[in-house]
């Protein structure tokens, strides 16, 4: 029975490899959500930005672990990193690359890596986790939570292309010169 719970319980953890469809599914998700539900214009929002900052973690961190030179969730995954980017965001008036960026910490449940989390407290290295190929698609297979994930982002960005017509040629010319989608919050 115990040994059940525990597959349940390793299955739905979040682990660190890359999921692109999930952080920027999700992240876009939320944030046309938000818009919505407090009536902002949609078209206000650098959608562009969000992707980055959806995905900023994990694009200097993964290849830093790579290299050897870091872990799979190195420096840009720690607390420190998302106050110094939060205000850089705050200064330079890029909300969208914050938002982003917090989705993905969310995503990673970075409370269950303290270690990191609050890196350099508990000292100068960080924790070293497995990143290759082959890492990511045993997790994409064996992972409820990260084949969760991943279909609900996918779905979420299949709603918003369809949603916003972004498969006509002017529609995705336009997000993708200045990263805003067409429309209202309605």
């Amino acid at each position: 029975m115990f040994a059940f719970f525990a597959k349940i319980l390793k299955d739905f953890l979040p682990c660190t490899a890359m999921y692109v469809l999930a952080h920027i599914g999700i992240a876009t998700g939320v944030l046309l959500a938000l818009a919505y539900q407090h009536g902002k214009d949609v078209s206000r929002y650098d959608i562009r930005l969000l992707v980055i900052g959806a995905m900023l973690p994990d694009l200097l961190d993964k290849p830093l672990n790579i290299a050897g030179l870091s872990a799979g969730r190195g420096y840009a995954h720690t607390t420190l990193f998302a106050i110094v980017l939060l205000a850089a965001c705050v200064r330079w008036n890029i909300p969208e690359l914050a938002f982003g960026s917090i989705m993905h910490y969310t995503l990673d449940a970075l409370w269950r890596a303290p270690a990191v989390l609050i890196w350099p407290l508990r000292g100068i290295s960080l924790p070293s986790t497995p990143y290759d190929v082959a890492y990511y698609w045993e997790r994409v297979m064996e992972s409820g939570y990260v084949q969760a994930t991943e279909v609900l982002g996918a779905v979420i960005l299949l709603s918003v292309i369809f949603r916003y017509r972004l498969y006509r040629p002017a529609a995705l010319r336009r997000l993708l010169l200045t990263g805003r989608i067409a429309g209202s919050h309605g």
